[in-house]
């Protein structure tokens, strides 16, 4: 277990042996908030509550599912390799999916951030302007959808796609980084 990739399908197949309905996505960005607003499950497991909320869960206790992905994650934001990745559809899926999973992403990813005690408009947290629009950015990406009806050019598509993936993925961990100074 230990050496476990964290993945898309890897974190659909854990949730789905938890019995708990929420998108691989949505799981991966709120663990990202929490751990990128400097709390961690290992020590207060009212977040995982908090998470889980009135959503639907198995009988099985997913207490040790979230740590072992806390872990796994704390690794790769801590890392030399800059190697973070939200963890979205892969790319077989459509732009349409992958979008809805990557502004899920986000929209939970900010929840997290506001669950793990980060409270952007308050006096004493003050952001400096590259944070503030960071988060600004992130906030208008989880607004972010396709709709069925609109025509795609694919390569245009892929290419805009890829570049507000690769925004999201060096500014959260730049967020990391800002909030977790050991």
């Amino acid at each position: 277990m230990k050496d476990t990739k964290i993945n898309f399908k890897s974190i659909k197949d854990a949730l789905n042996l938890y019995e708990i309905s929420v998108s691989p996505s949505e799981l991966h960005g709120f663990l990202c908030g929490i751990m990128t607003s400097g709390a961690r499950l290992s020590s207060d497991k009212s977040l995982i509550a908090s998470f889980l909320g009135s959503k639907k869960i198995g009988k099985k206790d997913p207490e040790e599912m979230f740590i072992f992905l806390e872990k796994k994650l704390l690794a790769i934001f801590y890392s030399d390799e800059m190697s973070f990745e939200p963890i979205i559809s892969p790319e077989e899926v459509s732009f349409m999916i992958r979008t809805d999973d990557l502004s899920l992403w986000c929209s939970s990813y900010l929840y997290g951030l506001g669950i793990g005690g980060i409270e952007l408009n308050s006096a004493e947290n003050i952001l400096n302007s590259n944070t503030e629009e960071i988060v600004n950015d992130l906030v208008e990406i989880s607004k972010a959808c396709i709709g069925e009806n609109e025509k795609l050019d694919n390569r245009e598509v892929g290419f805009s796609f890829q570049e507000v993936f690769e925004y999201v993925r060096v500014s959260v961990q730049v967020l990391f980084e800002s909030f977790n100074k050991n």
